[in-house]
């Protein structure tokens, strides 16, 4: 194992012959830095040996005395040869197995947690932490040791892998990586086994399975298929939960290494990116330059990419530890089920896994340092400018502009002209993807510029025209009568959210207006929130259009023998007197009116109001998120990490809505920190739950914000220190 700390070294022997995990209590001894009890074992170690043969020690497997008194020294004295060869398995007996089985000895916070015999639980159970932040904190330090090292001696080092190696034998990596699936949105989708790990008892279960790899293999996956726009559909392969685990865990491990030589400009899959960075980028190219219409774009499609990928490039490049390289190879050539029937998988990448998206980043990672060095033969300018000469002797100086832009799978480059393009850029990119597998879809890949056709890209289209008039609100009135490129929502996608909130009323007049609204909402709140950019308020004003006759359909439908007065006086309008309430600024709101009390009020009916398109989000410049130019290059795992989590954090904070929801206003009072761990919320990616500062059962007050607080779901974990029944 790689390090000089005792600590490190003591924690991979308690890991390295784990075949199955143990029981512990959370009784604890304290320790000093050595992991030995110095005030009470000092001057007689055969103390020691009889307190861990009555405590440590199950009763079926007793420490045969020289080698529990030779562990002993080694603790005690910090032999570090000695520690050193039972490592790397040079001292072979079963009396050491045994021990190694049986004893843990672990740090957490300079408290070492030891096995019990008067514990409940059964052989394989353990009891689920109750900190998470400490958990994630030394994960995250142990990552950026694999950053470190790959740095030094390269990413495929003996170093690297003999840590990676430690790692994935680490309690703390394997309970991380359990939590992980348990807080995703996909944990209640099962696999073939159909097994789900709803309850304590299982994530405890699951963490004591994933431990002993050597003899592991994948079970097939389960094949579904999703719709697609142009009516097609999309094959996923959606494995068992155990699975998942595994590959959760092999992601901690190999996420610092494909991080490391990510391509700045690659926004999809990765940590603290997103799509809309992404649109930044490329609206800031298209809004910085003066004649920017006059740019040439290519608009690049990888046909059937996660179909396409070479197993064999993958196997020799991906930093897979290589003494489980061989569960890589199971989980690429893994088999399909499909209404019984079994497919063989040659090529590809099975879509739906959790190591799927991290090994489509890392195939085209280097994408753009390809596309810089095809035009080095033209220019070796940093500032990317070639000068000609024109026939009286004079020269001028020619920018090439070029831009890229990736996310996934989809990638933009553009260029100040066809010829750079076609001659030098596209032969390079065609060349780059042949060698692992792909290639490029010939009637989907196009090269244009806005002058000719629309830019489609991650649902919002880029569009020029030499006049905008100010009555259709694409542009903003300051820019109505001008030449420029607006960027909106897609007219496929604005008429995809209106289809399946069409298909909900339809269908839902059986319920009540609170149980529809309670439908409708999230569908709203998530569109509303991705299309909130630039000129996108036109949009979203259609979407309310649509609600509004929606709505008021559905009401008919309900009661059709009602008056317009008492329809509105029922499902909309709510007076105080003579005047009319306002819900965030508007006087018609859908709402409904329910029996059951809330949580975060003291009203015994609870009131829910469908959410405004035009008011749930507000429209700002894309250009407000984006990642600075010199931050560029910062990776998760990078030392100026916290630095960029700052600047990105106070940006979201700007962006906020004014009239925005419950969670949005308490992020604002919180600076955009959770208020358990102070580490910064992204309402995009993050799961989160409201907290209440003072427990209703301990009569705290319900509706007050001075006693909500927002938080992450692990750290409501945390806090109410969840244990196994």
């Amino acid at each position: 194992m790689y390090g000089s700390k005792i600590i490190d070294q003591a924690n991979a022997l308690c890991n390295y012959k784990d075949s199955g995990e143990p029981t512990f209590t959370l009784g604890r001894i304290k320790a000093s830095n050595s992991l030995v009890v110095k005030k009470q074992f000092k001057s007689n170690p055969y103390k020691m040996r009889l307190k861990l043969n009555s405590k440590l020690v199950r009763p079926e497997f007793k420490v045969h005395t020289e080698w529990s008194l030779l562990f002993l020294n080694i603790l005690y004295n910090k032999h570090n040869s000695v520690l050193n060869s039972i490592l790397f398995n040079r001292v072979s007996n079963s009396y050491i197995n045994n021990f190694i089985y049986c004893v843990s000895v672990r740090l957490h916070n300079k408290q070492v947690r030891y096995y019990s015999r008067s514990t409940k639980l059964n052989e394989h159970q353990l009891i689920w932490p109750k900190k998470w932040s400490y958990i994630k904190e030394k994960v995250y330090q142990k990552q950026c040791k694999i950053t470190h090292l790959a740095k030094d001696f390269g990413m495929n080092s003996l170093a690297v892998q003999r840590l990676q190696i430690q790692l994935i034998n680490s309690l703390n990596f394997r309970l991380l990586a359990v939590q992980k699936v348990y807080i995703s949105k996909s944990r209640k989708t099962s696999g073939i086994g159909g097994i789900n790990i709803d309850k304590i008892e299982d994530w405890c279960k699951m963490a004591g399975e994933i431990n002993n790899l050597d003899n592991y293999k994948p079970i097939p996956v389960k094949r579904v298929y999703i719709p697609k726009l142009n009516g097609k559909k999309r094959p996923l392969g959606i494995s068992t939960i155990k699975d998942r685990c595994i590959q959760q865990l092999f992601k901690l491990v190999i996420e610092p290494l494909t991080e490391l030589n990510a391509d700045h400009h690659s926004f999809g899959f990765r940590p603290n990116r997103e799509a809309h960075q992404a649109l930044a980028v490329l609206r800031s190219t298209l809004k910085s330059y003066t004649r920017a219409e006059n740019l040439y774009i290519l608009d690049a499609d990888i046909y059937k990419y996660f179909n396409e990928i070479c197993h064999n490039w993958i196997i020799k490049n991906f930093p897979f530890p290589n003494k489980y390289l061989h569960i890589l190879k199971d989980w690429l050539k893994s088999d399909a089920i499909e209404n019984g029937e079994w497919f063989s998988t040659d090529f590809g990448v099975p879509q739906g896994g959790v190591i799927s998206p991290l090994i489509g980043n890392f195939v085209l990672d280097g994408l753009q340092a390809i596309i810089f060095e095809s035009i080095k033969s033209i220019t070796s300018s940093k500032k990317l400018v070639r000068e000609y000469k024109q026939p009286d002797g004079d020269s001028v100086w020619f920018q090439l502009k070029i831009v890229f832009v990736r996310y996934a799978d989809d990638f933009v480059v553009i260029a100040a002209s066809r010829n750079l393009l076609d001659n030098y850029i596209l032969p390079k990119i065609k060349e780059f993807l042949n060698i692992r597998g792909a290639k490029l879809s010939e009637e989907k890949t196009k090269i244009y510029n806005l002058k000719r056709d629309k830019l489609n890209f991650l649902g919002y289209c880029f569009h020029y025209k030499k006049h905008w008039s100010g009555g259709n609100k694409c542009v903003f009135n300051r820019n109505a009568h001008k030449d420029g490129i607006a960027m909106y929502p897609q007219r496929s996608k604005v008429l995809e959210i209106c289809k399946k909130l069409k298909k909900i009323f339809r269908n839902t007049t059986h319920k009540s207006a609170t149980e529809v609204i309670n439908q409708v909402n999230p569908i709203i709140r998530d569109w509303c929130n991705y299309f909130t950019l630039n000129n996108s308020y036109a949009s979203r004003k259609y979407v309310e259009q649509k609600l509004w006759l929606l709505t008021n359909n559905w009401i008919r439908r309900k009661h059709p023998r009602w008056s317009k007065r008492l329809r509105a006086k029922t499902y909309f309008l709510r007076k105080t007197g003579k005047k009319r309430k306002k819900f965030k600024g508007k006087t018609w709101n859908f709402r409904g009116v329910s029996n059951y009390k809330s949580r975060y009020t003291n009203k015994s009916r609870k009131t829910t109001y469908m959410h405004n398109p035009t008011v749930v989000t507000n429209s700002y410049d894309p250009k407000k998120i984006r990642i600075p130019k010199k931050l560029i290059h910062v990776h998760k795992f990078h030392p100026q990490f916290s630095e960029l989590e700052n600047i990105l954090n106070k940006k979201r904070l700007n962006v906020m809505p004014k009239r925005g929801t419950q969670r949005d206003k308490l992020l604002k009072k919180q600076n955009g920190l959770c208020w358990h761990c102070t580490k910064s919320i992204n309402l995009g990616i993050d799961e989160t739950e409201i907290h209440h500062i003072i427990a209703i059962s301990n009569d705290g007050v319900r509706s007050k914000y001075s006693n909500l607080a927002l938080i992450h779901k692990e750290c409501h974990l945390d806090i109410h220190k969840v244990k196994s029944s």
